[in-house]
């Protein structure tokens, strides 16, 4: 679409977030009130921004270019079907609206490709209690595989986001065991996932061994083997899921 077309959407995507997004609590971050931006709404402005940094293309290229302004505008919406990510003046607007009534709308007023990645993304399974978070990631990971290459660009985004902010904002509520564990379990879809984008895979790496080291270094605890042993068995477990062992 044409540059002027695409910011006007571009603000309206961003405002439409702000709109469902502001006020409500996401990880450690607890929002201080309905207008406080830095929960969901935060979370999904800085993946749009990765992939608006991470995500390179040939400028001369007319369909490129049109697909990257398509997953720039998902990633503010992405979230739209998630009724625990939205806030109460959202779901009021929506009483009456069904999933078919918001994915109207958003084909509406951006595209019908739009809607039709939130959709896909909205199928993310629940975590089922019963299994180890390793074993819930690897089955998350199996359904991110299945995705269009538009949906997982959008992914790796929002795991470069997640890492990126628990290396500089843990949740101080979390030990270091947790949040070590955190990073190796996301690690297993961005692995997975790094052919659809490598600048975002590359930082992914990059926030994984920084947090990792960090959270080793300041709390004086034992990482499984070393840092670099943890990234590789990381790596590897990925590996292992794409190949479907």
């Amino acid at each position: 679409m044409e540059e002027k077309i695409f910011n006007e959407k571009l603000a309206l995507a961003e405002n439409t977030a702000k709109f469902w997004h502001k006020g409500v609590d996401y990880g450690g971050k607890k929002c201080t009130g309905p207008d406080d931006e830095s929960g969901m709404f935060a979370q999904v402005k800085g993946t749009a921004q990765k992939v608006s940094a991470f995500y390179h293309i040939n400028v001369e290229d007319k369909q490129q270019v049109e697909e990257k302004q398509q997953i720039v505008l998902t990633a503010y919406l992405y979230k739209a079907l998630e009724v625990k990510r939205l806030n109460e003046k959202a779901i009021e607007a929506r009483k009456n609206a069904t999933k078919e009534d918001v994915l109207r709308a958003i084909a509406h007023n951006f595209s019908p490709e739009v809607a039709s990645i939130v959709e896909e993304l909205a199928g993310e399974p629940e975590e089922d209690k019963s299994q180890t978070k390793e074993q819930q990631w690897q089955e998350k990971t199996k359904w991110a595989m299945g995705l269009s290459h538009q949906a997982k660009v959008i992914l790796l985004a929002e795991k470069l986001q997640n890492f990126e902010v628990s290396y500089k904002n843990p949740n101080p509520k979390k030990p270091p065991e947790w949040h070590i564990e955190y990073y190796k379990t996301r690690m297993i879809m961005v692995e997975a996932l790094r052919d659809a984008c490598p600048a975002l895979y590359e930082e992914c790496v990059k926030y994984f061994s920084l947090g990792v080291n960090s959270l080793s270094k300041e709390n004086s605890i034992r990482v499984i083997g070393t840092n670099n042993q943890m990234e590789e068995k990381a790596l590897s477990e990925a590996k292992q899921i794409q190949k479907g062992e």
